[in-house]
């Protein structure tokens, strides 16, 4: 994968039962995760047919200044 087919953000996400189980600690422990997978449109909206799931290591990303859009 390069970095132009990277996406961030809120998405949904599909995870099927045997990857849940294999990826259960994670998923329900972890703050902020990678998944990787098929996207999928229906009905307007895009879902992520999860392959893998992974931690992102956001603790050790160095912090940035806020904006003050005022």
């Amino acid at each position: 994968m390069c970095s132009s087919d990277l996406e961030t953000g809120i998405s949904n996400a599909i995870v099927y039962p045997a990857l849940f189980e294999s990826e259960r600690l994670k998923i329900t422990l972890e703050p902020f995760l990678i998944i990787e997978g098929t996207a999928q449109r229906r009905h307007g909206t895009v879902h992520i047919q999860a392959a893998r799931v992974e931690r992102l290591p956001f603790d050790t990303q160095t912090p940035i200044a806020s904006h003050d859009f005022h």
